[in-house]
This record gives C-alpha cells, sequence and structure tokens, in this order.
C-alpha cells in the first residue's frame, strides 16, 4: 500500500503544473461566461454555457493519463521500476480519476452559485450528479483504451521492422474492434435483447428559451440500457489486464 501511495505522490506532482493550468481556464472560463451573461443583460445564459462545456470534461481524463504515459515513455524510467505494471498504470488513472472529479465539483459548484446568485435559478443535483457521474465513466471508458492502445503502440516498438508501422497497427485495432462491434449490434435479436433491459435516469438533456423566465435548463429521464454497461464495464477490466501484461513484457526487454 506505501509503494502505490508513493505511485500517486509522483503522479501528482509530475501532473500538477497542467492541472492547475486546467483549473485557472476552468475559473476563467466561468468567469467570463458570468461577466459576458451580465454584459448583455441575459443573465439565465449562464446556464447552457455550464452544460454546453460539461461534456469537454470527458476529455480530460484520458488526455490527462496519456500525458503521463507519453511522460514515461519518454523519460524510460517505468523500466527501472521495481512495482508491477498494474500499479504503475493504476495509479496514473487514480491519480487522473482524483482530478477529474475535484475538477467536475468545481465546475458545477462555481456554476451552481453563480446561476443562484445571477438568475435566482436552482439546479437538480440529483440530475447533475447522475448527467456527471456519466460523463465520468464514459471518460475512464476512453482512458482504459488509451492505455491499451498506447502499450500495443509501445510493444511494437521493440520489433525493427513494425517500429515505422506502429500507428498503423493501433489504427486498425481501432477499426476492427469498432466494426466487429457495429456488426454484432446490427444482428436483429442480439440488438433487441442488449438494448431491452434498462433503467430510467433522470439527467440533464439540454436548455431551452422562454422570453419570460429565459434559459432553463431541461431535465427529463433517459432509459439507460444495462447490458451495455456490464459489457463495456468487462471489456474495460480485459483491456487493462492485457495492457498491464503487454507493458510487463516490454518491461522485461
Amino acid at each position: 500500500m506505501k509503494s502505490f501511495i508513493g505511485l500517486l505522490k509522483k503522479e501528482m506532482l509530475i501532473s500538477r503544473f497542467w492541472y492547475i493550468t486546467y483549473l485557472i481556464i476552468i475559473l476563467v472560463g466561468l468567469t467570463g461566461g458570468a461577466f459576458f451573461a451580465n454584459r448583455v443583460d441575459e443573465p439565465s445564459m449562464i446556464g447552457p454555457m455550464i452544460i454546453m462545456f460539461m461534456p469537454l470534461q470527458l476529455f480530460f481524463l484520458p488526455l490527462m493519463v496519456h500525458s503521463l504515459l507519453k511522460t514515461e515513455g519518454r523519460t524510460q524510467l517505468w523500466l527501472y521500476n521495481p512495482q508491477s505494471s498494474v500499479k504503475l498504470l493504476l495509479a496514473k488513472v487514480t491519480t487522473a480519476l482524483m482530478f477529474q472529479i475535484i475538477s467536475q465539483i468545481l465546475w458545477i459548484s462555481c456554476g451552481s452559485i453563480m446561476m443562484k446568485l445571477l438568475n435566482n435559478q436552482n439546479i437538480s443535483w440529483k440530475a447533475i450528479i447522475l448527467t456527471n457521474v456519466g460523463l465520468l465513466s464514459v471518460g475512464l471508458y476512453l482512458t482504459i483504451w488509451v492505455i491499451f492502445l498506447w502499450t500495443i503502440y509501445q510493444s511494437l516498438g521493440k520489433f525493427p521492422s513494425l517500429r515505422k508501422f506502429r500507428w498503423l497497427a493501433v489504427l486498425l485495432v481501432i477499426i476492427v474492434y469498432n466494426t466487429l462491434e457495429t456488426l454484432f449490434i446490427k444482428i436483429g435479436f442480439i440488438h433487441d435483447r442488449v438494448f431491452k433491459l434498462t433503467t430510467s435516469v433522470n439527467t440533464t438533456l439540454g436548455f431551452t428559451y422562454k422570453n419570460d423566465t429565459g434559459w432553463t435548463i431541461i431535465y427529463e429521464p433517459i432509459p439507460v440500457p444495462i447490458l451495455p454497461i456490464i459489457f463495456y464495464t468487462i471489456l474495460s477490466f480485459i483491456l487493462f489486464i492485457i495492457a498491464s501484461k503487454l507493458l510487463d513484457k516490454k518491461v522485461e526487454v
């Protein structure tokens, strides 16, 4: 446990400048949006601005992990680290996940305060939380794919004849997987069964404008298929394990 905490501290130190810059951008964006909404005398506009930029949050997690992986690939320090590849990768994911959660809490907290002060508009915290959990889950899934594809790219580097074609191999993996998934889902009886079992989740879908109230956030229940969530969870676990094994073999070399 101490070794893993040590890895977390190392990852936080490596990424602290990048993350602080990201937080500053968030605060500047919120402040600028509030100033603009007040300047055009449309305080309700701060709501759509907050919702519109929320999806950008899901790219933070994979981009940050990719940045940490690039640092390892550039310095090659991971070749001499006695910790297992599972711990090395898990420390990066955990660090990025912690930073991601903090940034989303900051974004929503500051946004809700601004909406209350500028437009006296309350938000549905349950819907906002569920929306953020969804964004976080998608971001985590994309992060696992980033790790998996990065390890494939690094593993192929030990073959001189394939070194120049590593990006082609990564692209081929993406194309093959998406093609197989699309063909699989298009099968009628599979599609019907996969999307039959659903649960209703009340979330934020967008916003609407009325002359008397201005911009208002729309909250509506949407059906969320359960089986795809289970499948992508298992797939993420499998991809992570494969990535760890590939990285172990790379370190052995």
